[in-house]
């Protein structure tokens, strides 16, 4: 009995046991629950580009910034386009916008969930793959070339 007596546990044993364990299994990241500076990933809206030119790429810049945000996938046919010449200056196109958006994630705190961003040629095919978005900016030129 005296070795039975021993190892009996009491009662605030049994509930410093139970409340640490407990608490191992509630204690998350912020940026899965949200929190004060951050969006719980269930809550960001998952936002597609169509038309990565110039204006697209000045409202994907000024879009990126909100936390609620997140792109997952652009489509433009031009997969590279050098706009030096023009006030947009630098690079846009589908590859260096994907680029410029991977950039920008890699270097915020709570994007530990990002996939990546996937780019399309054809907007259609984006549209069709792509279950998940939420939102879509559209920043097309429709020209018709005339020699």
């Amino acid at each position: 009995m005296n070795e039975l007596q021993n190892n009996k546990r009491t009662r605030r044993d049994f509930l410093k046991v139970t409340s640490a364990t407990a608490a191992a299994f509630t204690i998350v990241p912020r940026y899965v629950l949200g929190g004060k500076g951050n969006v719980a990933p269930s809550d960001k809206i998952n936002v597609a580009i169509i038309g990565t030119g110039g204006q697209g790429r000045t409202d994907m810049e000024n879009l990126i910034k909100f936390p609620e945000l997140q792109y997952i996938a652009v489509a433009d046919p031009m997969k590279e386009y050098d706009y030096s010449e023009f006030y947009f200056k630098g690079f846009s196109g589908r590859i260096p916008v994907k680029n410029q958006i991977e950039e920008y994630y890699a270097k915020q705190k709570g994007m530990e969930s990002f996939k990546g961003v996937k780019a399309y040629e054809d907007f259609r095919e984006m549209l069709e793959v792509e279950t998940g978005i939420d939102a879509v900016t559209v920043r097309i030129i429709y020209m018709l070339w005339q020699p």
